[in-house]
């Protein structure tokens, strides 16, 4: 009986770690995940008139890991949500902002419903080298469902 010498196939484990690891980083790249697009501005319209306040407060439950939202709140890892629709970016007093949303505030940039869509998207690709630790909401609605629930903390 003959032995299979091993050691001449030692790259496949190697080949086999790339590709997860390629895939790892390609964000559901792979054909069978379908990516999700970003609507245009009248597709917007309509999912923030069809946002659900309730779903929002409820996916929203994430972010109390690094945010207060009440009015006056303490900043925590990340800054207070009271009021955040509509604000300047890096505007809340006394949080330690990461250089590009402080370049943001700089640039006159303020939180509309549009730039709270895209942050959510990603925020990552929204503000490169941003402090935040989040990867983003995939399902549009769910973007508009959440923005609509910051909309109630005024």
């Amino acid at each position: 009986m003959r032995k299979t010498n091993f050691s001449r196939f030692w790259f496949f484990p190697l080949i086999l770690l790339l590709i997860l690891i390629g895939v790892y980083f390609s964000k559901g790249s792979l054909p069978q995940e379908k990516q999700k697009t970003s609507p245009t501005p009248v597709q917007e319209n309509d999912l923030l008139n069809a946002a659900s306040v309730e779903n929002g407060k409820i996916i929203f439950q994430a972010c109390i890991a690094c945010h207060t939202f009440n009015e006056g709140g303490a900043n925590q890892v990340g800054p207070n949500l009271f009021g955040i629709v509509g604000a300047l970016t890096a505007s809340k007093p006394g949080f330690e902002y990461s250089e590009v949303l402080l370049s943001l505030k700089r640039s006159e940039h303020y939180w509309t419903t549009d730039a709270l869509y895209e942050w959510l998207r990603d925020p990552f690709a929204y503000a490169p080298k941003t402090k935040m630790v989040y990867s983003g909401l995939l399902d549009p609605q769910d973007r508009m469902d959440v923005i609509a629930y910051l909309m109630t903390l005024k």
